[in-house]
């Protein structure tokens, strides 16, 4: 599943407004289902989000921020699934809208 070749269309941290606070997985990069938590933002591996031409964020390229289970988990990017489908505008301070979620990013 990671193999796919995605198409990387911009590279980013995701922080709360106004902090230096950054959303990080609870369980590491590379654990699936980690939930998501906020720490201070290091540029780290575990804190760069890659957005593709699909709306997904991928986490290091690795795992897909999704919805599907109420609270965002970091989990295998489906590649058809609505729950990881994110929505923003390139504006600084926009949130990140999840359509089958109904709902903005919330950590």
């Amino acid at each position: 599943w990671n193999k796919r070749i995605r198409n990387y269309t911009a590279k980013f941290l995701i922080n709360l407004s106004n902090t230096n606070l950054c959303i990080h997985p609870a369980k590491g990069h590379q654990t699936k289902n980690s939930k998501l938590v906020l720490r201070s933002c290091i540029r780290n591996k575990e804190q760069i989000w890659y957005e593709t031409d699909k709306e997904e964020l991928v986490l290091s390229k690795l795992l897909c921020l999704d919805s599907a289970s109420g609270n965002p988990i970091i989990g295998k990017c489906s590649e058809t699934g609505s729950s990881q489908r994110w929505k923003h505008t390139d504006d600084k301070g926009t949130a990140f809208y999840n359509l089958a979620a109904g709902t903005c990013l919330r950590v």
